[in-house]
């Protein structure tokens, strides 16, 4: 890769206007207006450290834990990265560590007064190197010391909506990470995007300055979604839509649907029960109506909140026609699609030396290190595979996820025309890890439900193409027009 570019001088901030600074902040559509442009190549970024922020998505098992923590070492100069205190004893499920909130200060100016600032380490120079917690409180307390800059009815709106002390909605202006481990669950425990997006976007309308606002950069980790629904098997059984109440809530669990002695072992998990045990479960929440991890990745995408109304207002945006066409499987993919391509990125968890490569020539942000990885990859109880099942079994839970498979055919051949654009090769490799890509063939997910009869039952009305190239093959044809733009 080239040589870190200087970063652009600062842009004069324009007069505090309400409307334009909300407008600013919506990158994706709602009641109120559409939102960015959707693009399948997203140009070279020139990242503002005193302005720009990454809000990154985590769409529950996608790889995201360990993703997270490879942005915190993220880099452009001497100190200008975050300062994490992971605690030893964090909390694990199946062998693997849980997201640790608040864990991780990204200021967006270096804290050369704080103590125990080196390098944007706690006592070491490595990135997100482990510190103790009064080390992070040190940190914390130099950066509470700084002065904000609000907007001029920010008390006002924050009282009148009782959310608390005005600064409790800082964050937007000191840091220039916005994820679980920096600023905590926005909206709740993995919430859809649109909920992350409130949060986001009452933050930078309490911010006096524009750019704030306007700087704005999603980005998300998509996972392969069988692979990703047979892992949250073993990771929630109810969702933690139950668990935490987010959105969207459910009000019956899959768990109820089970006799005592099944339910008794959904609720100790797979950490106190054996696999057999566990996996004698897997028919029955596979059946459940109310399985919050089908489609998840579509979901994540597309919920607009817990007023259907509005739900319905922003799907006609795309799908026009009645309710019925609003409601239908094939809006969702065509929202969830659209949705995708206004991220300023995204990566996937099956290449994942690849999503840094092509993150770093895209920000022109450096991680700490060349060791890019799939996730902790430690598991105590090893995960059934869609090979293992059964064919009826296979039939259900493609059928369960055929948004999703729309949507990562698509995600992939967009992925591939981004890597071809910024020179990137598809077996790039990390000194540290990583390893190859390891994407599906194009097309594989859109033959199989071609095929599928189960597929067809579940959605007869989704007009699958015919051919493997149908929907995936749009992406390469857009990517090329965008890219041509931005070449002109």
């Amino acid at each position: 890769l080239s040589p870190v570019p200087p970063p652009p001088p600062p842009l004069p901030e324009p007069p505090f206007d309400l409307k334009a600074q909300v407008r600013a902040a919506r990158v994706f559509g709602n009641d109120h207006g559409v939102g960015s442009a959707a693009a399948a190549v997203q140009g070279p970024v020139p990242w503002r450290h005193e302005a720009d922020s990454l809000v990154f998505l985590h769409i529950a098992k996608c790889g995201g834990t360990s993703f997270n923590g490879r942005l915190t070492s993220l880099r452009r100069g001497d100190g200008d990265g975050c300062a994490c205190a992971r605690d030893a004893s964090r909390p694990m499920h199946n062998g693997h560590a849980l997201v640790e909130p608040l864990a991780c200060l990204c200021p967006r100016a270096p804290l050369l007064a704080a103590p125990r600032w080196r390098g944007g380490a706690l006592g070491g120079s490595n990135g997100s190197a482990e510190g103790s917690a009064v080390a992070l409180k040190e940190v914390r307390e130099a950066l509470a010391s700084r002065q904000s800059r609000w907007a001029p009815s920010a008390q006002q709106a924050v009282s009148r909506q009782r959310l608390g002390p005005l600064s409790n909605w800082v964050w937007l202006q000191r840091q220039w990470l916005l994820s679980p481990e920096t600023v905590g669950w926005q909206g709740g425990v993995h919430s859809p995007l649109r909920v992350v997006q409130s949060h986001v976007m009452f933050a930078a309308r309490l911010a006096g300055e524009r750019s704030k606002a306007a700087g704005l950069r999603y980005v998300t980790m998509l996972r392969e979604p069988l692979a990703r629904f047979l892992s949250e098997f073993y990771e929630n059984y109810n969702g933690w839509e139950w668990q935490f109440g987010t959105p969207p809530r459910v009000r019956h669990p899959c768990s109820e649907l089970l006799a005592a002695r099944e339910a008794a072992i959904a609720a100790r998990g797979i950490d106190r029960v054996s696999k057999g045990q566990y996996d004698s479960l897997f028919d029955a929440w596979i059946s459940c109506p109310k399985n919050m991890a089908a489609d998840r990745q579509s979901r994540a995408l597309t919920h607009a909140g817990a007023n259907r109304r509005k739900g319905f207002q922003l799907r006609r945006q795309f799908c026009g026609g009645g309710e019925r066409v609003g409601e239908s499987r094939w809006c969702t993919w065509l929202l969830a699609r659209h949705t995708l391509l206004q991220f300023s990125f995204f990566g996937l968890n099956e290449a994942r030396c690849a999503t840094e490569k092509l993150f770093e020539a895209q920000f022109g942000l450096r991680f700490a290190n060349d060791a890019a990885g799939r996730g902790s990859g430690k598991h105590k109880v090893a995960k059934l595979t869609f090979e293992e099942l059964s064919e009826s079994q296979r039939e259900r839970v493609a059928a369960l996820n055929a948004n999703d498979l729309l949507l990562y055919d698509e995600a992939v051949a967009v992925f591939r025309e981004r890597l071809r654009w910024f020179g990137i090769p598809e077996n790039v490799t990390c000194t540290g890890g990583g390893g190859v890509a390891r994407l599906p063939a194009p097309g594989r997910h859109l033959r199989w439900l071609r095929d599928s009869p189960q597929a067809k039952r579940e959605c007869p009305n989704c007009p699958i193409p015919p051919a493997a190239q149908g929907l995936a093959g749009r992406a390469g044809e857009e990517a090329n027009r965008s890219a041509a733009g931005l070449l002109s």
